[in-house]
């Protein structure tokens, strides 16, 4: 009986301890943790920083000058002045320049075409196209000799009324002179009575060419009324050739006749009726001159539509060969120098153009509106608004983020509590090391007036390079890299699924900006616990 007793009381104690641990088990188990944590694609702005750290010091007078020589445009300030940053101070003829750059563009997208067409090989519609080319080619060559005729049609066509004019002042030069010759013999001699003549040589002298004036007025009519808007071109450029010789016939009878006569009244007459003779004399050989000029242009005109047409053909047989290896070397080489000489075209222009660095004062102004600026040398000078600037050098992780012009918000050790705006004012090309990492210099304008500030002082940069308004954007952490792209991880019941995203700027709050992927209000894996 007492062993029965012990071997009860020993199982009551095993389940007693069995129940405490079974107790103890589910409740220090606690409900189980989720693999991961989620979080939303949210919408809002980044901005994208960098943080540097760098030295207060006195601004100094800047000397600004162009880097190409050039004719002054325009002068934007005077001394005194207060400008802002980027405020443009003055500029350069740049007519020549912003053709230049439209040119080399132009180049530069033939070039890269032409490079593209012959890498792709011939298709149908790039055959259809270089033939398009031809016949809008041949359409301007029709187009050239349409509109050179018109241009000469209309020429010979005011030649008419010039010949009708000749025929007008030259039938009144004679009348004009026949006042002072003698109907008794054809107005071929000078009156005996009624007119003063200065000499018998003189009178002679006039007698002899009036006849050959008589017959050159005949002369005159006579082609002048053969000329029709029927007449050939050629018939007319004889005729304006021959009265030219006519009308030089006559006008050397009124000389004759003018030098004959004693009386003022009656050279009057006379010089009258030479100084018309003149004047159509002078209409005649501009109308001449203009047929001329007009076939010169409309030659050119001609020729270079011609060219073109014979450009386009070759470009069409060009475009229907197969591309060789030396050929597509041919036209890389071509890419490579249209490029370089739209950057260069691009430099020159952005050149012409001066600029404020920062908020600043202008101290001298040593050019004016016309003259030639010369390169390199001191055009403006400024200094900047505060007394003071800050450098600061920045690793070479971060130094193609920052640009001139970028904002920053400046903290001094010294002064606490104090939040200065500030400029990036320059950049340095040249590289440095510190401390084993590739630095490049950097200064920056001091925008905000605190009197407490000194040269010398340890200023914290915090340098805005870059914003995105109105964008979605998810916690850095949660967008993983894999297979050389970009993902997000969404869940999917048990399992995990991936989404490509494309990517932006990367905020100084550990954001990151989701351009293609998600929508606004996706749920996604912010990131995974441990396990």
């Amino acid at each position: 009986m007492l062993v029965l007793l012990k071997k009860h009381k020993i199982l009551v104690a095993a389940i007693i301890i069995i129940a405490g641990a079974v107790v103890v088990f589910v409740a220090t188990r606690g409900p189980k943790e989720p693999p991961y944590v989620l979080t939303t694609v949210q919408r809002g702005t980044l901005v994208e920083r960098v943080l540097a750290t760098g030295t207060v010091k006195a601004s100094e007078e800047v000397a600004l000058s162009f880097l190409a020589s050039g004719r002054v445009a325009a002068v934007s300030v005077k001394a005194g002045d207060h400008v802002e940053a980027n405020q443009e101070l003055a500029r350069l003829d740049t007519v020549s320049l912003d053709a230049q750059v439209k040119q080399a563009s132009a180049a530069l997208d033939t070039a890269r075409a032409n490079l593209n067409k012959a890498i792709a090989g011939a298709s149908a519609e790039d055959i259809a196209v270089a033939q398009r080319a031809v016949d809008s080619a041949q359409t301007a060559l029709d187009n050239a000799n349409a509109n050179a005729e018109v241009a000469i049609s209309k020429t010979y066509t005011d030649s008419l009324d010039v010949l009708q004019n000749v025929r007008l002042k030259a039938d009144a030069a004679l009348q004009a002179l026949n006042n002072f010759y003698d109907i008794s013999c054809s107005y071929q001699c000078m009156k005996k009575f009624g007119v003063f003549i200065v000499s018998d040589a003189a009178k002679q002298k006039a007698e002899l060419q009036k006849p050959f004036a008589d017959s050159a007025l005949v002369s005159v009519k006579t082609t002048v009324n053969s000329i029709t808007t029927a007449s050939s071109r050629e018939n007319i450029d004889t005729a304006i050739n021959n009265l030219q010789t006519y009308l030089e016939s006559i006008r050397l009878a009124c000389s004759y006749t003018y030098d004959a006569l004693q009386t003022d009244a009656d050279k009057t007459i006379v010089k009258n009726a030479w100084t018309d003779l003149n004047t159509v004399i002078t209409q005649l050989n501009s109308q001449e001159q203009i047929i001329a000029s007009t076939k010169i242009t409309n030659d050119g005109a001609i020729k270079t539509a011609q060219a073109q047409v014979a450009a386009a053909r070759a470009q069409l047989e060009a475009t229907k060969a197969p591309a060789r290896e030396v050929d597509l070397a041919g036209l890389r080489a071509q890419v490579s120098q249209a490029s370089a000489n739209l950057d260069t075209a691009r430099a020159n222009l952005d050149n012409s153009v001066l600029r404020a660095p920062t908020k600043s004062v202008v101290t001298a102004v040593n050019i004016k509106k016309g003259e030639v600026a010369t390169a390199s040398v001191s055009a403006v000078s400024l200094i900047a608004d505060t007394p003071f600037a800050i450098e600061a050098d920045v690793p070479e992780a971060d130094i193609a983020k920052i640009e001139v012009g970028n904002p920053l918000m400046i903290t001094l050790d010294a002064i606490v509590g104090a939040e200065l705006n500030g400029t990036i004012i320059s950049v340095d090309p040249a590289s440095k090391i510190l401390g084993g990492v590739v630095t490049y210099r950097i200064q920056a304008s001091i925008e905000s007036a605190e009197p407490r500030v000194k040269s010398g002082m340890t200023a914290n940069l915090d340098v805005e390079t870059n914003r995105a308004e109105n964008v979605l954007f998810v916690p850095q952490r949660a967008v993983v890299e894999r297979d050389g792209g970009s993902y997000v991880r969404v869940p999917n019941g048990q399992d995990i699924g991936y989404v490509q995203v494309r990517v932006g700027i990367r905020a100084a709050n550990s954001a990151i900006e989701i351009r293609s992927g998600v929508a606004e209000g996706d749920t996604i894996v912010n990131y995974m616990n441990e396990q």
